[in-house]
């Protein structure tokens, strides 16, 4: 029994000294103990999956088309529209966003907590404050997109409003449980994070300044963030520094972009390129993005077809003309293909098998640009009754979209007045779902807009412009939900809406997207319903 024992505690010795000699952690993460190391994990702090098609197909920006050979390529396409429960886990479904979010989440938070542990050797570098600064605005961002998904839009019943975990350190528990908070403190939270990193971002740090939180695309996201918050003096202010004294100078050169060539994906090629000054922040995505919005064969059931085009978004016409006047036009496919697309976004394969030649779908997303900054301060302007300035902004973007038409039908773009803007939009017949038009009720009643006023033509003007700028990325839910955009859904035969099958009013509980299965299970609350 004494042998027993003793053989029993020389095998303890053993394997303690053989750990200590080979100085294996028991946590068997990677050690980031350089910046070298820090910058390198940066590169996964930015999510490799995307929430727009669950946004976009949430949105006024698809109509079901009633047809015998219209089809879907995922059932997330059919799910979102009718704001039910998506149940699938793979591309751009919320299960695979909520997870790539989280986890470039994740990668943030282990960035900031070995630049701290790193901070106690060396001191806090000028290296490691620009990593921590990223590692914050990354923070910040991803729980902003988060947000915009599965809460409800932020408010004055925000501290009543269901939030989503902040995570603010390395999770080291298996299993933890989470509580979800309001929706006050999750937006204080992202604030926290913002206000901390912009004074310190820099670009010095960035091999490739597109793909990361550099300084533009730091200020552009601030500028977002306020103008979601209300905070429309600091929206203004940030944009600012991402527009500097001459917007016209940093826009994007839309008419050499309307002048390539269709084929080959010249144009979306263009619009994403990493050289494109009017590009803030890039990133790679895994995604069926562009075969949903762009395949003249895929997802035709579902789709932003030529109704919601012509008498509402890309072809509806503006103070400046019709879209016939635009550098970067959207096109349709024809009468038969009810899909109106703008060439924006193109697939690249990331190849798996060689031999077979397949692999996984991925875009390049712009997150943010100059032109998109420039509508977001033109609503704050407005917001802030500074309309004139507001008037100079939408002239400017109009006038860098657009050309004067020098072949018939002939149409002279020019700059317009603010009685001008304001009187297009105000005296439009109102929105039906029978006779559409771009004037859909502001129904949002924290925002008192007065029907009629020129504040209520100003902002349908700007809503409209982003509408055309930003149609496929989403964006056009985050507005609808902001303003208490209320949406029919209506089945459409070519160009005639046959009926309408569900509504969502300006305080639905559906404007908050039901959190992932998945999720629900582990014990996280669910969105009321």
């Amino acid at each position: 029994m004494k042998n027993k024992f003793y053989y029993i505690a020389l095998s303890l010795v053993v394997i303690l000294t053989s750990c200590d000699y080979l100085n294996v952690p028991f946590d068997n993460r990677a050690r980031i103990d350089t910046e070298e190391k820090i910058g390198m994990l940066m590169v996964s702090a930015y999510a490799s999956s995307s929430e727009w098609i669950i946004a976009e197909f949430s949105s006024d920006n698809v109509d079901h088309n009633l047809g015998l050979d219209f089809n879907m390529r995922t059932a997330t396409e059919e799910e979102a529209f009718r704001w039910e429960q998506v149940t699938g886990v793979g591309q751009d479904t919320p299960h695979n966003f909520w997870n790539a979010a989280y986890s470039a989440i994740a990668n943030a938070n282990l960035a900031l907590e070995s630049i701290e542990r790193l901070a106690e050797q060396t001191g806090l570098t000028p290296a490691l404050r620009a990593f921590r600064a990223e590692a914050l605005m990354s923070r910040a961002y991803h729980h902003f997109r988060l947000a915009n998904i599965f809460c409800m839009p932020f408010g004055n019943d925000a501290a009543n409003q269901l939030g989503l975990p902040f995570m603010d350190h390395v999770e080291n528990t298996v299993a933890p449980h989470y509580e979800r908070g309001t929706l006050a403190e999750l937006y204080a939270r992202i604030q926290n994070d913002i206000e901390a990193a912009l004074p310190h971002i820099v670009n010095d740090h960035l091999t490739v300044q597109l793909y990361r939180f550099n300084r533009m695309a730091a200020h552009a996201f601030a500028a977002r963030f306020f103008l979601h918050t209300r905070d429309y003096e600091r929206s203004i202010r940030y944009a600012n520094v991402v527009l500097g004294t001459n917007p016209a100078g940093v826009l994007r050169d839309w008419r050499y972009g309307g002048e390539l060539l269709m084929q080959d994906d010249f144009r979306p090629n263009w619009f994403v390129n990493a050289d494109n000054p009017a590009n803030l922040l890039n990133s790679v995505v895994s995604s069926f993005h562009a075969t949903i919005i762009t395949s003249s064969f895929w997802s035709t059931r579902f789709s932003h077809n030529h109704r919601i085009a012509n008498s509402e978004s890309s072809r509806a016409a503006t103070p400046w003309g019709t879209w016939a006047t635009h550098h970067f036009p959207a096109l349709g496919f024809g009468a038969d293909i009810p899909k109106v697309i703008t060439p924006k976004y193109t697939m690249y394969m990331r190849i798996t098998d060689p031999i077979a030649q397949i692999g996984f779908p991925h875009i390049i997303q712009v997150h943010f640009s100059t032109d998109e900054t420039l509508l977001s301060r033109a609503e704050a302007l407005i917001m802030l009754g500074r309309y004139q300035e507001a008037v100079d902004d939408m002239n400017t973007f109009m006038m860098n979209y657009s050309a004067t038409r020098t072949e018939p039908p002939f149409e002279v773009v020019r700059v317009q007045t603010l009685d001008e803007i304001a009187d297009f939009y105000r005296t439009m017949p109102r929105y039906t779902p029978f006779a559409p038009t771009p004037r859909k009720p502001l129904m949002n009643p924290d925002l008192a807009i007065q029907e009629g006023s020129v504040r209520e033509g100003l902002l349908h003007a700007v809503l409209h412009l982003r509408r055309i700028l930003t149609v496929h990325e989403g964006l056009r839910w985050q507005d609808v939900r902001r303003f208490g955009i209320e949406i029919y859904r209506r089945e459409v035969q070519g160009m005639a809406v046959v009926s309408t099958t569900d509504f969502l009013s300006f305080d639905d509980p559906r404007r908050a997207i039901q959190i992932p299965e998945a999720v629900a299970a582990a014990g996280m609350e669910m969105n009321p319903r």
